[in-house]
């Protein structure tokens, strides 16, 4: 059975069921790929396994970018990564043999190298990456790189039994690429039909790790084996060319991340077409794409047919290294591709503990086995004696590695483990945390140890180089201190921290000497001087209170039932608006009526100096088409209404209350209802185009997408997710069921043997053509009984309502033997026997004879000598031939008689022509005669004993051809027989 892409009929079909063209020549049936579907239900079960995705994909790029600034970091060197294959079989045709394994890998290595059948196919672009069946397992035993293993799960459901699949057999996924071959994949979602599946490279290591193929696929043919090409490239980190559709805004960081595929949004078409029109919308010089251009149909990530796929992209090679020197760097370091190694090493690394810089490290190797040893820091080789030292001249977290070998070519170990180096040099001074009155000299003085140099900086700014600072603070504040204590090597930083007239009541620097608040009736310094009493204040009207004011209302986002409020609070006060002053939101007028608060109580959480305004941005509870009310420095504890001409809180007094309120109002926005419509039924090889309706902010579709439309592909439930202006979610689904008699099937690939004919059926349809109609009774008849000539391929469309479906059947047409028996029946002769035997081509045919009793020789050239019907059968696969030879047995006579056939006239040897009889022959009657060539007689005798000598009325006669005839009348058995004979004699000199 091969569904058929129609898109293949274009030129064929184009008068068939026009009005459907779209379904028939835009769409394949199925894809075989599985990988975006096992990979989104990965995410959704494992957040951390999404959230190290996302982050291997940002450490990709910054190594692409670093490759770019940098052409020294990029190499051309080529590596083999080592390949085990697990094949999982009931012992039927998925239970492929150890040559087919070696095709797929060559298919696979022909395909990155962009050679073979693939190089031949059209332009491409060779990647440096090869692979090798692995030669050793890990456990250092030889290996051919190949296991099998009988299992029910070879018929395996992707959703609910990957990890029993690969349960079954599995090596080291950080040292193999292990690939799973089965019969069959079934999918809850696509049902029997997908060919592949593999896991991204964010999956490096877990025990779900690697391949999964279908048998049918796997090195069957090289264009079937793009569906391992296809997969080992999602294992390489690299997404379909369809990935995010037709965006492409920064084509680096959307879509399949690679600039040089265009953008694409279709899947399953021919192999020419053409999607999206967005190719150059990128501007940046790293797109390549300056215009329109066709979608990349030809690569391997894209879902066209296969007869269409051969070759990657420099971008793909690009990242898919990328990822190969990242995440999988450790199949890089394996030895899979190796013999066994014979002397086995173990490597390990003693590492002195507390490393500090300019202090020379001895490293010691603590393994067995090795003769050779080769050291590297972050990479770089340093040493190749087996115990090292080395001086680090900068603090930092290094990796340390060592490789150990011997003299066995195949054997090595590595070993790595990280270390810390730290700086010999330790920032301290004193003193750390001070407070001051304006005009006080703080002195601080260095404590470091190792330091040479030191500098000192007051909120960030260098103000002092030596052992010591003083500085004397004329402002009010939070001063922060920083020194830098360094030697040649290293340097290392302290903090400290110099309030200077902290107010009373100021959480921060709570511990120290507070400064004393006029006209709040309190003894705030504990001094026993209460307000303008005590010289720390200079009271005057508001000289040392703040004056909060709600300046502005700058912006309104809802968040589902909240509003976030940014608003923009001033203080017009000669000293500090407090960080623990409140907010307080109504939802209505506190001055006027009870009214009810619209969110907990807030606070600024940092404090406004004088004459300064700060943008603050608060959440509450959402009210649509009602005023709101803001008052700042209200705690809610005041009973409501109240008047703003008294304090609203004692806590943090101002000059006045008067400013402290504010009004707005916030309006909803209307929200349409989602609706995907109602359920339906769909054809199984068109699409269904989904469309959101109008006037959410944003998409989300059971997918991830994120585009107004969707594009459906298969039966299933579709959901999509849409957040409204405010960030509500609003949810919809439909279900999209499979037109009934949606899918022809013609079954599997067929042999038939010359001569014999095969039943074809399609039913259940409103309209069927065939083509070619060779061999068929007509092309419209929904029964067909052919008899081919020769091998052929019949295509099929069906059509029901507007859905059209299609199959295909390749017809094989096999030769029979030939047989040609060396004898025909036969008449033979009592107590003999006789050979039975045939020609029969080709030689490589099984034959068997039959005796009269059907019972089988077991020679091919048996002697017979009992009479009957004899049969012979010669097979060739599938189809067989038959004949057979009948002998007859009797009593046979012991008189012969032979006539020469030539007579010369000047041989003495040969100069007479007459019969010969048998020895003893009891003749009673005798009679040759002898004619030229126009009936005349030349000769007659009735003597046995008497010949003729060629000539005629004693002339020698013409040469020539005579003819002869005999008759003998015998005796034998009492019994008198006669014999009849004619032929014929050449006369020559």
């Amino acid at each position: 059975m091969n569904h058929f892409n129609p898109a293949y009929l274009r030129s064929l079909l184009c008068a068939i069921f026009l009005s459907s063209t779209y379904f028939v020549f835009a769409q394949q049936l199925t894809y075989p790929c599985a990988a975006s579907e096992m990979q989104r239900a990965l995410f959704q079960k494992d957040s951390a396994l999404f959230k190290r995705h996302l982050a291997l994909d940002d450490d990709i790029q910054q190594h692409l970018l670093r490759q770019a600034n940098n052409p020294a970091l990029r190499s051309a060197a080529v590596v083999t990564i080592p390949v085990v294959v697990h094949i999982i079989h009931q012992n039927g045709s998925e239970n492929i043999s150890d040559a087919q394994v070696q095709s797929a890998l060559q298919h696979l290595n022909d395909a990155f190298a962009h050679q073979g059948y693939y190089g031949a196919s059209g332009t491409g672009t060779s990647i440096p990456i090869q692979f090798c069946l692995a030669q050793r397992t890990p456990d250092n035993l030889p290996s051919n790189g190949i296991t099998r293993d009988v299992s029910a799960l070879t018929e395996m459901n992707m959703q609910t039994q990957d990890a029993a699949l690969k349960n079954l057999s599995r090596w080291d996924a950080k040292e193999y690429v292990n690939i799973w071959v089965v019969r069959n994949i079934n999918s809850t979602s696509y049902g029997n039909g997908v060919a592949g599946y593999a896991y991204y490279a964010s999956a490096h290591g877990l025990s779900i790790d690697g391949v999964v193929c279908e048998a049918r696929y796997f090195g069957s043919s090289p264009a079937n084996d793009v569906v391992l090409i296809h997969e080992i490239g999602h294992y390489l980190n690299l997404y379909h060319t369809f990935e995010g559709g037709c965006t492409n805004n920064q084509c680096d960081l959307e879509g399949d991340r690679v600039c040089d595929t265009p953008p694409d949004q279709a899947k399953q078409t021919g192999c020419l077409y053409n999607s999206c029109s967005s190719d150059a919308d990128d501007p940046r010089p790293i797109n390549p794409l300056k215009s329109d251009a066709n979608d990349l149909t030809e690569n391997y990530l894209d879902y066209s047919p296969f007869s269409c796929q051969h070759a990657f992209t420099p971008g793909q090679s690009a990242r898919m290294l990328a990822a190969l020197q990242t995440v999988r760097s450790s199949l890089l370091e394996s030895s899979g591709c190796l013999p066994p190694c014979t002397q086995v090493i173990a490597a390990d690394i003693v590492v002195p503990s507390n490393i500090v810089v300019g202090s020379q490290v001895a490293f010691k190797y603590n393994g067995s086995g090795a003769t050779q040893y080769e050291w590297k820091l972050n990479g770089t080789v340093f040493s190749t004696q087996q115990n090292p030292n080395y001086t680090f001249s900068q603090p930092g977290i290094y990796t340390l590695e060592v490789y150990a070998r011997n003299t066995d070519p195949n054997c090595g170990a590595r070993k790595k483990t990280t270390i810390v180096v730290l700086c010999n040099v330790v920032a301290d001074f004193t003193p750390k945390l001070s407070a001051a009155r304006l005009g006080d000299l703080v002195t601080f003085t260095s404590t470091s140890t190792g330091a040479t140099k030191f500098e000192w900086s007051v909120n960030g700014v260098v103000v002092g180089m030596g052992n010591t600072y003083s500085q004397t603070f004329n402002s009010s504040g939070d001063f922060n201190i920083q020194l830098k204590a360094s030697n040649a090597n290293c340097s290392t930083i302290s903090y400290g921290r110099v309030i200077v007239n902290r107010p009373c009541g100021d959480t921060i620097g709570q511990d120290y000497p507070c400064i004393e608040i006029c006209d709040n009736g309190i003894d705030d310094n504990g001094n026993g001087l209460i307000d303008c009493a005590d010289p720390a204040c200079r009271c005057s009207s508001c000289l040392q209170l703040p004056d909060g004011v709600i300046g502005s209302i700058d912006s309104i986002q809802c968040l589902g039932d909240s509003l976030r409020v940014s608003l923009t609070i001033c203080n017009r006060g000669k000293v500090a608006l407090r960080s623990t002053t409140p907010i307080a939101f109504y939802a209505s007028d506190p001055t006027l009526s009870n009214a009810v608060p619209l969110a907990k109580l807030q606070t600024l959480g940092v404090s406004i100096p004088p004459d300064t305004c700060l943008r603050f941005a608060f959440t509450i509870k959402a009210q649509s088409g009602k005023p709101i009310f803001a008052v700042l420095n209200d705690n809610y504890k005041r009973p409501r209404p109240y008047t703003l001409e008294r304090f609203l809180t004692e806590e943090n007094p101002e000059c006045s209350f008067a400013n402290n309120k504010i009004q707005f109002q916030f309006d909803y926005p209307l929200v349409p209802k989602i609706d995907l419509g109602a359920d339906r039924l769909v054809c199984s090889n068109s699409t269904t185009v989904l469309k959101a309706t109008k006037g959410f902010s944003r998409y989300r579709w059971s997918d991830g997408s994120k585009d107004t439309t969707f594009t459906a592909f298969y039966p299933g439930i579709y959901w999509l997710d849409a957040w409204d202006a405010c960030g509500n979610i609003h949810t919809d689904s439909v279900r999209l069921n499979l037109q009934p008699n949606g899918q022809v099937e013609l079954g599997p690939d067929k042999s038939i043997c010359r001569g014999d004919s095969l039943a074809l059926s399609v039913k259940g349809f409103d309209q069927v053509k065939w083509w070619p109609i060779s061999g068929l009774k007509c092309s419209d008849c929904s029964d067909q009984i052919t008899r081919p000539d020769s091998s052929i391929l019949y295509y099929v469309t069906a059509r029901t309502g507007n859905c059209i479906t299609g199959d295909s059947l390749r017809i094989f047409v096999l030769e029979r033997p030939n047989i040609q028996i060396q004898l025909a029946d036969t008449l033979g002769c009592v107590r003999s026997s006789v050979t039975l035997s045939a020609q029969v081509t080709p030689a490589n045919s099984l034959i068997q004879w039959l005796d009269t009793s059907k019972i089988a020789f077991n020679t091919n050239a048996p002697n017979v000598s009992i009479p009957g019907k004899y049969t012979i059968t010669a097979r060739l696969g599938i189809c067989t031939s038959t004949d057979s030879v009948t002998i007859a047995l009797e009593k046979c006579s012991q008189f012969a008689v032979y006539v020469p056939n030539a007579l010369s006239q000047s041989s003495t040897l040969n100069g007479s022509f007459h019969p010969f009889f048998s020895k003893n022959a009891e003749i009673s009657g005798y009679q040759f005669e002898i004619y030229d060539r126009w009936g005349e007689q030349v000769f007659r005798s009735i003597d046995p004993l008497e010949s003729w000598d060629g000539r005629r009325k004693g002339k020698e006669s013409q040469q020539g051809v005579y003819v002869w005839k005999l008759w003998v009348r015998y005796s034998e058995d009492d019994k008198t027989m006669e014999v009849l004979k004619a032929g014929d004699v050449i006369v020559f000199r």
